[in-house]
């Protein structure tokens, strides 16, 4: 199979045009079929148009079968990647569950961000971890279980991630 850059913003499974890079790909006949869009191994980003017929000589069915597996091969792909990424979006997302909503997860990302510019591993004196919270448990804690941590002193403290981020801006501290 012959890859060729994609011409515009494409989703794995998408049927696309494509930008030829090898000349002899511009001769088009009815064997060579649609192109259609291959997934990277990270992240499920498209990479690459492949040279492949959409439905094959086969029949529609099959056809069918084939463009449902490739969509499916594509979704497992970015699944994988992301339950692989042990950094930043891990937190993030268990942050985004245990605010109350929106404003409130805008709110602690912004306090966090002042507190350990979104370092799990932050240490200022005595303060450790993305809340920079004043206990060695967040020294050697799982960014989520600092974020656990985090929500919960907020909502002792302050009640809600907004009231604690307002108080910072005061204070330069919370």
């Amino acid at each position: 199979m012959r890859h060729t850059e994609i011409a515009a913003p494409a989703y794995c499974g998408q049927v696309v045009g494509c930008n030829i890079l090898d000349f002899t790909q511009l001769l088009e006949s009815k064997q060579q079929g649609a192109l259609i869009v291959r997934c990277s191994p990270l992240e499920g980003q498209p990479l690459a148009c492949t040279n492949q017929r959409l439905f094959p000589q086969w029949g529609g069915y099959g056809g069918a079968l084939m463009l449902l597996l490739i969509l499916t091969l594509c979704l497992a792909t970015a699944l994988t990647a992301t339950a692989q990424d042990a950094g930043q979006g891990r937190w993030e997302v268990h942050l985004l569950k245990i605010t109350k909503d929106y404003k409130e997860y805008k709110c602690v990302k912004d306090l966090i961000f002042k507190e350990s510019s979104n370092n799990p591993n932050a240490r200022t004196g005595s303060h450790y971890g993305l809340p920079q919270g004043r206990t060695r448990y967040l020294a050697t804690a799982s960014p989520t279980a600092q974020i656990t941590w985090m929500m919960k002193y907020i909502r002792i403290r302050y009640d809600d991630g907004c009231a604690a981020l307002r108080h910072h801006n005061t204070k330069g501290w919370y």
